[in-house]
């Protein structure tokens, strides 16, 4: 595979740095503005990490938050700006389900990393927050250099506006953005599987051992990640059996691509099983702290696309702009998948191509079907923080079929509208809303 940046000409390279300069520049924007002490479970979140860093111990779902947590989120009055209802009494005991670490039913890998940063801000829970509040920053740089990675790997005759488009294209989407200025471990956990879902790709044409391991690595950090990491060990399954189809698959190939992957579903699953007696994580929580109502068929795809542009639409209504935003969003992909595959030389047509779209199906396919699970339970509900790991690939194949359709400008296009899209939703419903 070629440097990412060192057979750049200078244009290239400045198109490059300007990404990556964006992606910093929006994850430092969210980090500053989305609300403190987030409407999604920054409490908890937070209270594993400092579970971690203070007791050296993972907590289990009906452990309490740490009670500087509780005090911050009343100094700070977390639920007048959320628009949510107050607790009846924020004494500790008294709290309800906000006073417990609930989110202590997702493996520990993003806890454990983020757990450091609180460190030099002592026991100022607020202080704490904003301080773990600053890996997203890395995250969003590692999600441009990943989103930089498909286009190049997947359009390699592109023009590098191309690339930087896509590449901008998804850091500059608000579910994308947003998750990195909160404490959570939504980004990580897509970071991980787009990553994942690009090592299979590459080591479809290039079967080195080393490569075979990177993806196992990844692959054990997603399942550890979150349980929706899972969907990698598919993605990666996926690519062993093309391998195999070829007669092309080893058993070392075999065992370094998926073994720690498996190694650390295992591993987690036993330590769930060992406090909750049951091997879904997921399955504990809903056991213990109830079920949400979930969703019709019609309702859940409905909510899966309006909802796909920001986390937020999930939870309040984004009126007329979430409606325009998401007709929009969809006739360009519409208009990616008719270019995609028009025509005799279309993406289907040659075996590269193919092997690139049954990766995506198994991802996308997989990632529908952890949703749909996720909502029958009672789980959650979709909103575009569980689709994270999904953007990279997509956008990448919109694009390649907008640039099939109108060439090279016209897919540069693309990232000048899903930045003016970023925009229009920070401006006129972001920021009103909240502030």
């Amino acid at each position: 595979m070629r440097d990412p940046v060192t057979d750049l000409n200078r244009r290239g390279r400045a198109i490059f740095a300007g990404v990556f300069i964006f992606a910093i520049l929006h994850s430092i924007l969210y980090i500053i503005t989305v609300p403190t002490w987030d409407l999604f479970d920054e409490e908890q979140h937070l209270s594993y990490a400092l579970y971690l860093i203070d007791d050296q111990t993972l907590p289990e779902i009906d452990d309490p938050v740490q009670q500087r947590i509780l005090d911050s989120a009343v100094a700070t009055e977390r639920w007048s700006q959320l628009r949510i209802g107050r607790p009846p009494t924020v004494e500790q005991n008294e709290f309800g389900l906000e006073s417990w670490s609930y989110e202590a039913y997702h493996p520990p890998l993003y806890h454990a990393l983020v757990s450091p940063l609180t460190l030099l801000s002592g026991d100022d829970a607020w202080r704490e927050l904003y301080a773990a509040r600053l890996f997203g920053i890395f995250l969003l740089f590692a999600m441009a250099g990943i989103s930089w990675g498909y286009a190049r790997d997947w359009l390699p005759d592109a023009d590098p506006a191309v690339w930087g488009a896509i590449a901008l294209s998804v850091v500059a989407i608000p579910s994308v953005a947003a998750a990195s200025g909160r404490v959570n471990n939504d980004l990580l956990a897509g970071l991980m599987i787009a990553a994942g879902t690009l090592m299979a790709s590459r080591l479809l044409e290039d079967r080195r051992t080393d490569q075979a391991l990177f993806l196992g690595l990844i692959g054990a950090a997603a399942v550890l990640t979150k349980g929706q990491g899972s969907i990698l060990l598919l993605v990666t399954l996926a690519a062993l059996a093309i391998l195999l189809r070829r007669r092309q698959l080893t058993a070392s190939i075999f065992l370094l691509a998926i073994g720690p992957g498996v190694v650390g579903f295992l591993i987690w699953g036993a330590w769930t099983y060992s406090q909750y007696d049951v091997i879904n994580s997921a399955n504990a929580f809903v056991d213990i702290v109830g079920r949400s109502q979930s969703l019709g068929v019609a309702d859940f795809v409905g909510e899966l696309w309006l909802n796909s542009w920001s986390s937020y639409w999930g939870a309040y209504d984004g009126g007329s702009l979430r409606l325009i935003t998401g007709l929009v969003l969809l006739l360009v992909s519409v208009s990616g998948a008719i270019g995609l595959f028009i025509g005799r030389d279309g993406w289907q047509s040659t075996a590269q191509h193919r092997d690139k779209l049954i990766l995506c199906a198994v991802l996308f396919g997989g990632m529908i079907a952890a949703l749909w699970i996720a909502n029958d339970s009672g789980l959650a509900h979709p909103h575009g923080r569980m689709l994270l790991g999904v953007f990279p690939p997509l956008v990448t194949l919109v694009v390649a079929g907008v640039r099939r359709l109108g060439g090279d400008m016209a897919a540069v296009q693309i990232g000048a509208l899903s930045v003016a899209l970023s925009a229009a939703y920070f401006l006129f419903w972001y920021l009103p809303f909240f502030y």
